[in-house]
């Protein structure tokens, strides 16, 4: 299930030895042998001199990028086995040769470099000139054409002034600790997707998760749907950031690793981002929409499978196929409340989904026949606010500020970016916007559960309908 190799450890316990050429060659050698391969075969099939080979499975020399996928496709290395050890022993190079399989690249440093500089809003030149280097050689890093060495990774580290949760991103980018992950499957999963979905720092802490993940599943495909999770996590990052293009590559990682159910599951939230990316981008969701409906039947019950099942009805109210869209949404709804008894406002869960697919097929009456005048604090505000203005009519100032509140508090450019869309219409229809905008607690996502009562005892006080 794992290595590919009889003798090949655990991830958390890799046979390495102080000299990485001579593990390199000995795997090597145990891979030919295993296949019942002589050096000439091998040679005749790589390309590669028998003097090479030799050299290269006694660890006197080591094979480098090409030369080196060409010998594990002569040795029939299978997916993992060829990601571990181009990983091990040509990094830069394993990012292009690995692209496109199932595994796919690992994060390098480089990337963790770039995204911990942008956060603090500092060029390139600008941290080449703190360290002394051209900014051609930050360009190098950041693309991963060049590895800083370890003390200039302290410099740029100090430079940066990183944190505890950066360093063990750059450590994990590294191939070092485990990124602080336990060591069961679904507890990693379970801590990638705890907690609010925006944090300061989570990007950098997915990378991190990210590099330690592909090193676990490229020893043990029990580790695929951690991985799948973690880039999960990211298209949905990317998409709340407003970042639509680098959203697919990273889901069809996703999507390759999805052979297992278990997989498949964690990789539901990178389709339903790719089709947010493509709507945005102006692009066919062909490809998501039929995807949606083949794994929809395939998953089990779940809130998976229901978000596949309301992404195929979406397809079908855009597309005018109403009825069809309609009974694809109701089957998602059924499946959703099934599979979370515990849901606190079901109403509020089916009117949502059948409210917002009226709005994709451009019938704003039908969804505001849906409400009936009726709001449910679990009901998403950008929801009953599009309704009324697409119906023409204005909202409430306390509806406004609720609204903001809601938005403000979640922390995402793409949230920030729909309030300010929805405030020019509120403003366009002759409505007032709230003269003080309500203060963003603590300046990033959390609650305030007094603020936000006050807020929607105001709601009910304007508009004093069923609901509370």
């Amino acid at each position: 299930m794992g290595a590919g190799l009889d003798c090949a450890p655990a991830w958390n316990n890799p046979c390495v030895t102080p000299d990485l050429d001579l593990e390199l060659g000995a795997t090597l050698r145990g891979l030919r042998l295993v296949r019942g391969l002589g050096l000439s075969e091998v040679a005749r099939r790589s390309g590669a001199s028998k003097a090479a080979l030799s050299a290269w499975e006694n660890g006197t020399r080591r094979p480098r990028g090409p030369a080196l996928a060409r010998l594990l496709d002569a040795l029939e290395a299978d997916t993992r086995s060829k990601a571990r050890l181009l990983r091990l022993a040509e990094p830069q190079n394993a990012r292009m040769v690995l692209a496109d399989s199932p595994l796919g690249a690992s994060v390098n440093v480089g990337v963790v470099l770039r995204v911990m500089r942008e956060r603090r809003g500092i060029a390139q030149a600008d941290l080449a000139r703190q360290l002394g280097v051209a900014q051609a050689t930050v360009s190098r890093w950041e693309t991963g054409e060049g590895v800083p060495s370890t003390e200039t990774l302290h410099a740029l580290g100090f430079a940066l002034g990183a944190t505890a949760e950066e360093t063990l991103a750059l450590a994990s980018a590294q191939g070092e600790g485990d990124a602080g992950l336990p060591d069961d499957v679904d507890a990693v999963v379970a801590r990638i997707w705890e907690g609010p979905g925006f944090h300061p720092l989570r990007e950098l802490l997915l990378l991190g998760w990210e590099a330690e993940l592909g090193r676990r599943a490229s020893w043990d495909n029990r580790w695929d749907p951690g991985l799948a999770a973690v880039l999960s996590a990211r298209a949905c990052l990317l998409v709340g950031e407003v970042r639509f293009i680098e959203v697919p590559p990273l889901v069809q990682r996703a999507i390759r690793l999805a052979g297992t159910t278990e997989a498949r599951t964690q990789a539901v939230p990178a389709v339903g981002s790719l089709d947010h990316a493509y709507r945005n981008l102006r692009r066919s969701d062909v490809e998501t929409t039929e995807m949606a409906e083949a794994w929809a039947a395939r998953l089990p019950d779940s809130p998976q499978r229901a978000w596949m099942l309301r992404q195929r009805g979406l397809a079908s109210m855009r597309a005018g196929k109403i009825a069809e869209g309609l009974e694809w949404i109701e089957r998602s709804s059924d499946v959703e409340l099934q599979a979370r008894p515990d849901h606190p406002e079901p109403w509020s869960h089916r009117a949502e989904m059948l409210a917002d697919a009226y709005l994709e097929a451009g019938q704003p009456r039908s969804a505001a026949d849906v409400l009936g005048g009726r709001r449910e604090r679990h009901f998403p505000p950008s929801v009953f606010v599009r309704i009324e203005h697409a119906n023409g009519r204005t909202v409430t100032d306390a509806e406004m500020a609720w609204l903001r509140y809601c938005a403000l508090s979640s922390g995402w450019s793409q949230t920030r970016l729909q309030l300010a869309r929805i405030e020019r219409r509120q403003t366009r229809l002759g409505g007032a916007l709230p003269e003080t905008p309500e203060p963003l607690p603590n300046g990033v996502a959390s609650e305030d559960p007094p603020t936000e009562d006050r807020l929607w005892a105001a709601v009910l006080r304007e508009r004093p309908v069923q609901g509370g």
